[in-house]
């Protein structure tokens, strides 16, 4: 029985042995894991630093001409949606008053460029106006976004 009681704490203490040998390799592992986690962060390089004075003048200047681009997006596009209510007829009810009033606002002088004669003239002159005027914004804001894009690959 002695004998037996001998080879279950060898056999006992060789499965602690292997035990703490692979929870050692495991460790090991780990430890190896987070370094090279750590390297994988350190690699990466920092943000580009805004210097000492803050955003440079180019990338103000890039965010005026966007959003300048942007907005004459936005003034041709209501000069469209006014043109298309007075094609299509639905010159009447609040929307097209709002709509009416900002078309004109908006087309200013080219308001009395163009000149028509016979029936529904006034529609036409307004029709085309409103078109002239959408295109011009179109024009210049698709003008300021390229010269923006120009300026952002220099």
């Amino acid at each position: 029985m002695a004998k037996e009681a001998k080879a279950e704490a060898a056999a006992r203490s060789r499965r602690d042995k292997d035990e703490r040998k692979r929870q050692r390799a495991a460790e090991k592992q780990l430890r190896k894991q987070e370094a090279a986690a750590a390297k994988a962060i350190d690699d990466v390089p920092p943000p580009p630093s805004l210097g000492r004075r803050g955003i440079s003048a180019s990338a103000v200047w890039s965010l005026v001409v966007g959003a300048f681009g942007m907005l004459c997006m936005v003034l041709a596009l209501v000069l469209a949606i006014g043109a298309l209510l007075l094609a299509l007829g639905n010159d009447s009810g609040d929307l097209y008053g709002f709509v009416s009033s900002a078309c004109d606002a908006l087309v200013g002088p080219l308001r009395g460029a163009f000149t028509f004669s016979g029936a529904n003239a006034d529609l036409k002159e307004t029709l085309v106006a409103w078109g002239a005027g959408a295109l011009t914004y179109l024009v210049v804001g698709l003008g300021a976004q390229l010269y923006q894009r120009t300026l952002a690959d220099d």
